[in-house]
This record gives structure tokens, sequence and C-alpha cells, in this order.
């Protein structure tokens, strides 16, 4: 019987290898950039549709309630005595996040629990200790205008007085929420920017200086609700050229 050896079976050498590897490196060098712009601006569409469900909650706030948007913050006094239930009871005040909880369900019922989702950008990056925070544990990266200010029966206008839609100039071109930075190193925005601090990121030189609001769109831009519902994207100088009576829908 005649034996015949299997043939050898001939591996890569090292240099097919290495250029194998080399291949792989720079193919990951090309498509890494190009999945981090997807993703980048993917993150960007999800931020402004966050904006629209906060938008659509406004808008079923003012049903419900006469035309009345909610409060920018309200005290505990005043929570508590909407909600006898002692279940619901809080300590501090509230802010608008929480106004809307009815049309936004939080994580529980507790009114202690953390607020919906959608009040968290995924393109927002905010850092505290010098650690940049995961997205469940930013509590809110959007901050209100100053149009949900409403008048005491004096007239003056204050943080804690509900304000009618049809008291507001221009529904079309006045904001309501908007993009914003982390406040001082926490893990949340401002709940609501005053028009006068609003005027400060306005006068700065370029949309890195601001304080307050967060350009953090592709093409340094933010995010923008309007009272009205509809989202637009705004670059600095659109910023810039805004006046007070888009902040504060006061003609």
């Amino acid at each position: 019987m005649k034996y015949n050896p299997t043939p050898y079976a001939r591996g890569f050498t090292v240099m097919e290898l290495l250029t194998s590897i080399a291949v792989v490196v720079i193919l990951a060098l090309i498509l890494i950039p190009v999945v981090g712009k997807i993703r980048y601006n993917a993150n960007a569409v999800e931020g402004a549709n966050n904006l629209r469900g906060i938008g659509s909650a406004f808008g079923l706030h003012i049903a419900q309630y006469n035309g009345q948007l909610p409060e920018a913050t309200i005290t505990s006094e005043t929570w508590n005595e909407r909600h006898p239930n002692p279940a619901d009871h809080v300590k501090g005040d509230q802010m608008w996040t929480k106004l809307l909880r009815d049309f936004l369900p939080q994580e529980n019922a507790s009114p202690t629990a953390r607020e919906n989702k959608i009040f968290v950008c995924p393109n927002a990056e905010y850092i505290r200790n010098g650690q940049v925070l995961a997205k469940d544990e930013i509590a809110r990266t959007y901050t209100a205008s100053e149009v949900l200010y409403g008048q005491d029966p004096s007239g003056v206008w204050s943080k804690e007085h509900r304000r009618n839609i049809n008291s507001i100039y221009d529904t079309a071109s006045t904001i309501v929420v908007v993009d914003a930075k982390a406040y001082k190193g926490s893990n949340a925005s401002l709940s609501v920017l005053r028009t006068r601090y609003m005027g400060d990121d306005q006068g700065v030189e370029s949309p890195e200086a601001t304080t307050y609001l967060d350009f953090r769109q592709p093409g340094e831009t933010l995010n923008v609700l309007y009272v009205d519902g509809h989202v637009e994207r705004l670059d600095f100088p659109m910023f810039q050229a805004l006046e007070e009576k888009n902040w504060d829908g006061r003609d």
C-alpha cells in the first residue's frame, strides 16, 4: 500500500499578518469617526424630539388649565395644598418639570421620583468633579425661559404665578425651552434662565464662552422649543439677534 503524506498547509507569513492588521486599523480609523458623527447627528434629532414631547406636554397643560402655562416654580406649601394626600407631599420648591408630571410620567408615582428621561438630551455632556456623568446621573439638560413667569395680583412678574398663553405677544417667536449647560458643576441645568442672564450669554464672543446655554448640536447650534410647539435649531449669530420679547413674551 502506497503512503501519500498530507501536503504541508502553508500559513500566513509575518508580513501578511502585519499587512492584514494594518488594513483593519486603517478601516477602523476611517469608520470610527464616521460612526461617531452619525450617532452625534442622530442624538441631535432625538434631542429635538425631546423638545417636541415637552411642547406637547405644555399643550396638554394649557388645555387642562384654561390656557395657563405651568409656573416656573412653586413652593412646597402650594404643591401640598394642591395634593392633599400626605403621600404626595414634598419638601422644597418644585420646578416646572415636576408640574408636567401628569403629562410626562416620572419613574414612579412618588413626588420625589426622578423626572421623565425626556428632560435629558443625549448630546449633553455634563462633568462633575472631573468626571463625565452618565446620562442616568443627569437630572435635566434644558432650561425654560422667563415666559413661564406670570403676574401676581399687583401686576408684578413672578415665578410662582401661572401665565395665560393669551398674554404672550407671539407664541411662534417666543422661546419656552432650550438646550442648557450644567449649572455650576451640578448634574442639572438651571430650571429657568432669567432674561438678563440670557443677555449675558448674548454678549460673549463665541458659543464656547456662554455660561448658561449649550450650543451642543451639530454646527455649534442649540435646539429651541417655542411656545406654539415647533422646534428650531439656532446658531450663535441667530441667538445673538434675539430680543428680550423672544425670551419673556412681553411686547
